[in-house]
């Protein structure tokens, strides 16, 4: 019994059926590209009937206006010259004139003589490989637009592979940790920066299991040997389950956002206390105008009465301890004046600072001069009551400490900032010491907050012999 065989059965195929059923198109052509044979499967590519073409067209006739242009120029001369061309792109019109993406390859054949007597064309038909390359080519120009945009970064965004070597780096990279790429890739992310306190292995195990890890922490860069606050995002790329193949991390500097955030926490918490402090101020105001002050009129008026009927003997004892409680009565209503300055409720800032000096000078003996340059509108409530404290505890020192003689206060206003100048001609001292003393030196340190507090600055010059000058600079807000 024969043993069944192994060899396949081959239908049976003959030249002309695989010409015509080829998994491309074929035509045959004169030289001048007039076609005399074609195939079916080109016919059917084309949506043309084989006597619409054989002997009526010529190969170039099918193509569309730019391939019948780079036919003549560049095709036909490249065939005559090299008797070939291999993998040509060109688009062939079909018959709704819809353009049918091709590659052509051509071959010419010649007679014993070498004159060419055919070219014969073989072309495949590539609109799924037109769609593909164009798709690569969209693909990288935005891999082009990305990779421009990561370097551009101001931040550092930069790849690591498991172990944390660097792998690339970017211009924000060179900016943030002051290392070309050249220097910083092939190194381990510790040896950039201080890491010593970072777990890196419960990073991975977290990127490991698909998730993105933030933070925020001080770092102090090797390259720049100085501490900086970072705000870090590291991503996965995974590419199996479990394997990690990247990491990809951005890394922001936000040293200068965290320095305005504590600036700004600074603030409110200056702006409450002085708050509480103007509070504690109105209430000890008006105890001091609503209980001794009307104690101090009541003793006044009763010395006043025991006078009238006082002995001879007494009544000039008496005369000097009612002019005690007069000057009390005044001392204690100043001081009430001072602690609730009311005139800013009716006075813009240079007629309140105007008053306060001429008062100032009138109870101190020191001769006093104020001046006001600029815009005349009023100024921001805070603003204006901080100008007030600040010239009120300057002269209070001037009086106290300067031995002065003479002061000038100067506010100028403009439309972006302003100025409060206070000069006095007085004994001086040593800012840098008395502003270092535990007790804040003559009120300088609440001088400094208050100018602080309207996004100002102040600054002192004097010299022990020479006298004081105070500045206060700051931007101005009007009301």
């Amino acid at each position: 019994m024969d043993k069944p065989s192994d060899e396949p059965i081959i239908p049976h195929e003959t030249a002309e059926e695989l010409y015509e059923n080829a998994p491309c198109g074929y035509i045959s052509a004169l030289p001048d590209g007039r076609i005399v044979r074609v195939n079916k499967t080109l016919l059917e590519q084309i949506g043309l009937e084989r006597d619409e073409i054989v002997g009526r067209k010529r190969f170039q006739e099918l193509l569309t206006i730019p391939g019948r242009v780079f036919y003549d120029t560049h095709f036909a001369p490249l065939i005559r010259m090299r008797g070939y061309v291999r993998e040509i792109s060109c688009d062939l019109r079909r018959s709704d004139g819809t353009p049918m993406p091709a590659l052509v390859n051509a071959v010419q054949l010649t007679d014993p003589d070498g004159q060419p007597v055919l070219i014969r064309f073989m072309v495949f038909e590539a609109t799924e490989r037109r769609m593909y390359e164009a798709d690569l080519l969209e693909a990288r120009k935005k891999a082009e637009r990305f990779a421009a945009l990561v370097e551009i970064s101001a931040d550092a965004i930069i790849s690591l592979d498991p172990s944390g070597t660097v792998t690339t780096w970017n211009s924000g990279a060179r900016r943030i940790f002051g290392l070309n790429s050249s220097e910083a890739i092939g190194k381990k992310a510790w040896e950039l920066a201080d890491l010593d306190d970072f777990d890196f292995d419960s990073l991975l195990s977290e990127l490991r299991a698909g998730r993105s890890v933030s933070m925020v922490r001080e770092l102090t860069i090797f390259a720049r040997d100085r501490p900086m606050w970072v705000s870090a995002t590291f991503t996965p790329n995974i590419e199996a389950p479990g394997t990690l193949t990247d990491i990809f991390s951005i890394i922001r500097d936000i040293t200068d956002v965290r320095a305005a955030e504590e600036a700004r926490q600074q603030r409110e918490i200056l702006q409450s206390v002085v708050r509480m402090q103007e509070e504690e101020r109105h209430r000890m105001a008006r105890d001091l105008h609503d209980h001794l002050g009307q104690q101090a009129t009541g003793i006044r008026l009763t010395l006043q009465s025991l006078i009238e009927r006082a002995p001879h003997d007494l009544k000039n004892i008496l005369e000097g301890v009612s002019e005690q409680a007069e000057q009390m009565d005044r001392d204690i209503s100043l001081l009430a004046f001072e602690m609730r300055p009311s005139v800013l409720n009716s006075m813009d800032i240079s007629e309140a600072l105007r008053t306060y000096v001429e008062r100032w000078a009138y109870r101190t003996g020191i001769d006093a001069e104020f001046r006001f340059l600029g815009r005349p509108d009023r100024l921001d409530l805070e603003i204006e009551a901080n100008l007030y404290r600040v010239a009120q505890e300057a002269l209070n020192n001037i009086s106290k400490h300067a031995g002065a003689s003479s002061v000038a206060v100067l506010l100028e206003v403009g439309d972006e900032d302003l100025s409060l100048i206070i000069e006095d001609n007085g004994r001086g001292f040593d800012p840098g010491r008395h502003q270092t003393d535990s007790g804040g030196g003559f009120g300088l340190s609440g001088m400094h907050d208050r100018a602080k507090l309207i996004g100002g600055e102040l600054e002192i010059e004097s010299t022990t012999g020479t006298g004081t000058t105070i500045y206060l600079r700051s931007p101005a807000r009007f009301a």
